[in-house]
């Protein structure tokens, strides 16, 4: 007996069947023991074992029926295992995508969303966007927010003022703040003005008869 599983009038052992499985094409799809996702009337393994579509994951779905959100010609999943694309928040997804889409922030428009940069304030923002926005200060402008750089101990704050003690006036340049110079007492301040009498005598303020 020969079957006729798609009632056209030819025997099933008469009609395609590229997969072997004893079942024609046709029916395979009908039975939905074989997918078509490119819809060229073959079932997709047949494609990827002939060479007709690629299938770079090896999930047995022709590449160009996967999410390629980059329109790079590749699925999303093979751009980032082949790294080709960033996906530094390990979504699965190449970050071009996900900024594209607004799903991550890209304040500093570098190309890499937010969650993936430096933010040494836990603020939700890049250390450079914190800076740019004015919401942190940088005034020794090295591009780090200023209560960052005391929080590492890369620059000092004797007088606790949240200020980076190189930013903070040094009239005498010696690589202390005046106020601080002063209050140690390695500097006097005889007319307490805050500023070592030196500083006073050399900018003309006081006269040293």
């Amino acid at each position: 007996n020969s079957g006729d599983c798609n009632t056209n009038g030819i025997p099933d052992e008469c009609e395609e069947d590229c997969d072997s499985n004893g079942l024609p094409d046709e029916c395979d799809f009908i039975f939905g023991s074989a997918f078509d996702c490119n819809n060229n009337g073959r079932p997709d393994s047949c494609d990827i074992d002939d060479g007709v579509s690629n299938d770079c994951n090896a999930n047995q779905t022709p590449d160009i029926c996967e999410p390629d959100c980059d329109n790079s010609g590749f699925p999303d999943e093979c751009d980032v295992a082949a790294g080709t694309s960033p996906d530094c928040n390990s979504t699965g997804l190449p970050d071009s995508c996900e900024i594209a889409a607004g799903t991550s922030a890209d304040c500093n428009n570098n190309s890499t969303p937010d969650e993936c940069e430096p933010d040494c304030n836990n603020s939700g923002f890049p250390d450079d966007c914190d800076v740019a926005a004015g919401t942190s200060a940088d005034c020794n402008n090295n591009v780090l927010p200023d209560e960052c750089d005391l929080a590492a101990g890369t620059s000092d704050d004797c007088n606790f003022n949240q200020v980076p003690d190189e930013c903070e006036p040094d009239c005498n340049n010696n690589g202390t703040p005046d106020d601080c110079d002063v209050i140690s007492g390695t500097s006097p301040d005889c007319n307490f003005n805050g500023s070592p009498d030196v500083c006073d005598i050399a900018s003309g303020t006081s006269e040293d008869c």
